[in-house]
């Protein structure tokens, strides 16, 4: 029981922005490839698209990166 609330008194571990960088080039490619398909009519394609772009911005955001969050953002102001 001791030991239990010396570990959740720790701080985590600073988290390296390496792995997210790593996964965000995984996401844009997985979304490359979905966009590609040209399923627009296909509803569990266009679902695997909105999660990916989900987290493409939350890891965008936690990175500091804004390249999808500007590409939506000029699309749609066109």
């Amino acid at each position: 029981m001791e030991e239990f609330s010396l570990m959740s008194a720790q701080k985590p571990p600073f988290r390296s922005p390496a792995p997210a960088l790593y996964e965000l080039r995984h996401l844009r490619r997985a979304l490359s490839r979905l966009e590609e398909t040209h399923a627009t009519t296909s509803p569990v394609i266009e679902d695997l698209k909105r999660h990916v772009v989900n987290r493409i911005c939350e890891l965008e955001a936690r990175t500091g990166s804004t390249e999808l969050i500007d590409a939506l953002t000029t699309l749609g102001n066109t």
